[in-house]
C-alpha cells in the first residue's frame, strides 16, 4: 500500500507532517506496538479493556514513519509532539476501527481497478468456513501461482478483514476474504467493505444464536453476503447448495449458481455424489469421476465440491485441469477438521470451533472413516472428547442434548459395527451434565469435568491414554482441547 492511500478515508481530523511525508512509497501497517515499527504506519486500534492509542509516544520513539490515532483523549502531550521527527506524520481521526474499515475498502477498490482480472472471492457459513477457504485458496493458487491472496487464521472479523484487504499487492489477481460473525449487521459491514464479484455460503446452521437467535435470524445475518454481491456491477459466480433448505431461496435467484448432492450417481446437471474416496458429479453437461486421497473425512469432502463448484464456474473452460488440481487439493494441519496422526493415534480434532452443525457432520464423518479403515473384528480403543458449543443462547440445553443423541447413536453404530471395541466418552465443560443426561447409553459409561483442567488431571496420564488408538476431538475454542495434543505428543508406547 502507498503512503497516499492513508490520507484518503473521510474520518480524518487534522494531520501533523503530512507534508513532510513520501506520499509514493510503500509502506506497511501495523497495529501491534511491540513489533519492529521503523518506517511503517502504526494504527492504534482501541480494545474493549484498553486505548491502543497510550502507545503512540513509544510508536514515535520506535520510528514509526506514520501514526494514526483518534482524537477521544490526548495520547500525545505537546512535548510528544514538538520532540516528533519532523519525517513523521501524525493522522488523527474520529475512531481508529471506522478509518481502518474505510481505508481497507477505499484500498481494495483501488486495487480491483488495477487490472480488469483481479477480484474478491467472499466466503462464509455457520461451519466449513476456514476448510473451505483453505481448499479453494489451494485450487485458485494452483491456478495462479503466488498471485492469490487469502484470509491467514482466524482473521475473518471487523478488524482481520481490513488487515486481509490492506495487504492486496500488485502481484495478486485474486483475494479470498473469510468473513465470520456473532451479531446482526457484521456479514453486512464486511461485504460492504468487501464487494466480492465472487461468493459462497458454506451452510446455514445454529451458530451464534445468543444473537442471532434463529436459523432464519442466522440466514437473514449469512446472506448479506449474496445481497452485496447482487449489487456489484463487475459480479462473476456465486454458488448455493441445494441441498441448504434456507440456501434453496439463493439458489432459485437467477444470478446464483446451485448445486447439490445427489442420491447416487445418475447425476443431474450441478449434482455430485460422493461415495468413499470416489466422487462423481455432472458440469456443463459432462460426467466426471476422480478420487482425492488426501481429504478423508465426508464433510470435508463437501467442502471440496463446494470449492470446485465456484472454481469451475469461474474458469468453465479449464474444467480439465481444474479437477486434475481437486485430485491433489489438501488440508493444512490447523487443530480444526483435520486428521492428525501422534504417536500412532488417530486423533480427529477440532478444538476452534463447534455448534451443533458442525458437531453432528464430523461425528457422522469420523465413524465412516473409522469404518473404512477398521475390521469388524476390531478390538481398538476409541474415545470421544467432547467440550461445551458456545453462543446458543436459550436453546443451548437443548442443543446439548440434541448432540449427546447424535453420539449415542453413533456410538451404536460403531458397537454393532464391530462389538469388540473398547469405547471411552468424555464430556467436558459446563454443559458436561447437560451432554451426560442426553448419552445414557447402558453399555458405555460417559464421564463429566468441568474444565479441561480437571480431564488432564484425572484421565490424561500415559497410563490411562498408552492404549487409545482413535480419538474424537471436539469443542468451541474456550475449552482449549488442543491441549491434549502435546499430551499425545509426549506419550511413550
Amino acid at each position: 500500500m502507498k503512503v497516499d492511500f492513508l490520507f484518503r478515508p473521510n474520518c480524518i481530523v487534522r494531520t501533523i507532517n503530512d507534508k513532510n511525508i513520501e506520499r509514493d512509497k510503500e509502506i506497511k501497517i501495523i497495529t501491534d506496538s511491540r513489533l519492529e515499527l521503523s518506517g511503517s504506519a502504526f494504527l492504534a486500534l482501541n480494545g474493549e479493556k484498553f486505548k491502543a492509542g497510550k502507545f503512540a509516544s513509544q510508536a514515535l520513539k520506535k520510528k514509526a514513519s506514520v501514526v494514526i490515532i483518534d482524537t477521544s483523549e490526548e495520547y500525545l502531550s505537546e512535548s510528544d509532539l514538538s520532540q516528533a521527527p519532523n519525517d513523521t506524520c501524525i493522522i488523527f481521526v474520529k475512531d481508529t476501527l471506522v478509518y481502518f474499515q474505510e481505508l481497507a475498502k477505499i484500498y481494495s477498490s483501488a486495487w480491483k481497478q488495477m487490472r480488469t482480472e483481479n477480484f474478491l472471492i467472499g466466503l462464509t457459513g455457520s461451519n466449513g468456513k476456514t476448510s473451505t477457504k483453505e481448499i479453494l485458496n489451494f485450487l485458485m493458487n494452483s491456478l495462479h501461482p503466488g498471485k492469490v491472496h487469502c484470509t491467514k487464521g482466524n482473521l475473518n472479523n471487523h478488524i482481520g478483514v481490513p488487515i486481509t484487504l490492506c495487504e492486496l499487492s500488485d502481484e495478486h489477481r485474486v483475494g479470498i476474504i473469510e468473513m465470520g460473525t456473532n451479531s446482526p449487521g457484521e456479514i453486512d459491514l464486511l461485504s460492504d467493505i468487501v464487494s466480492p464479484e465472487a461468493g459462497l455460503i458454506t451452510n446455514i446452521g445454529p451458530a451464534h444464536l445468543e444473537k442471532l437467535v434463529d436459523l432464519e435470524g442466522v440466514y437473514d445475518e449469512k446472506s448479506g453476503l449474496y445481497r452485496h454481491y447482487s449489487q456489484n456491477s463487475h459480479k462473476l459466480v456465486f454458488v448455493c447448495d441445494m441441498n441448504d433448505e434456507f440456501l434453496r431461496r439463493l439458489g432459485s435467484m437467477s444470478d446464483t449458481y446451485p448445486y447439490r448432492e445427489g442420491k447416487d450417481t445418475s447425476l443431474e446437471e450441478g449434482e455430485y455424489f460422493i461415495d468413499q474416496d470416489d466422487i462423481h458429479f455432472r458440469f456443463n453437461g459432462k460426467l466426471y469421476h476422480f478420487k482425492n486421497n488426501y481429504i478423508s473425512s465426508y464433510h470435508n469432502k463437501k467442502n471440496l465440491m463446494a470449492s470446485l463448484y465456484l472454481v469451475l464456474n469461474l474458469y468453465p473452460d479449464r474444467a480439465e485441469e481444474i479437477i486434475k488440481i481437486a485430485q491433489e487439493a489438501k488440508l493444512p494441519e490447523m487443530n480444526r477438521g483435520s486428521y492428525i496422526q501422534k504417536n500412532g493415534i488417530q486423533i480427529f480434532a477440532d478444538a476452534y470451533n463447534a455448534n451443533p452443525a458442525s458437531m453432528m457432520a464430523s461425528l457422522e464423518s469420523f465413524v465412516v472413516e473409522f469404518k473404512k479403515n477398521i475390521s469388524k473384528e476390531s478390538e481398538e480403543h476409541v474415545a470421544f472428547v467432547i467440550g461445551d458449543m458456545n453462543e446458543l443462547g436459550e436453546r443451548e440445553k437443548y442443543y446439548h442434548t440434541l448432540i449427546a443423541g447424535k453420539l449415542k447413536q453413533n456410538v451404536e453404530n460403531l458397537i454393532k459395527y464391530s462389538p469388540k471395541l473398547k469405547i471411552s466418552i468424555y464430556f467436558v465443560g459446563r454443559m458436561a451434565t447437560v451432554y451426560g443426561e442426553g448419552f445414557k447409553l447402558k453399555s458405555v459409561e460417559a464421564k463429566k469435568y468441568n474444565s479441561t483442567d480437571e480431564l488432564i488431571k484425572t484421565e490424561m496420564s500415559s497410563s490411562n491414554i498408552k492404549d487409545w488408538n482413535w480419538v474424537f476431538l471436539k469443542a468451541s475454542r474456550s475449552l482449549q482441547l488442543e491441549r491434549l495434543l502435546d499430551i499425545f505428543d509426549a506419550l511413550e508406547r
